[in-house]
């Protein structure tokens, strides 16, 4: 299913987040400069206003982009 980019420029996160919608579901796409291990992006189940609801990532990881986040995502069930 098709990922639509919502807002580019979420507030209260370090780094740089993205609110997103897969279906009736919003994710934040999270990256940021991880101080042991670098850049990472890493999604998140969100409410409509970008507030995290669970902090267990649903995908992502280190050295991903937020394109390849995205694209990760849309590939889940």
């Amino acid at each position: 299913m098709k990922v639509q980019i919502l807002n580019k420029k979420l507030q209260n996160f370090t780094g740089e987040a993205w609110l997103v919608k897969k279906g009736k579901k919003h994710y934040v796409v999270s990256g940021t400069d991880a101080f042991y291990s670098g850049w990472e992006v890493l999604v998140f189940e969100c409410n409509k206003d970008g507030e995290v609801t669970n902090w267990s990532d649903v995908c992502g990881g280190r050295g991903v982009s937020h394109d390849e986040a995205i694209n990760e995502l849309e590939e889940l069930n």
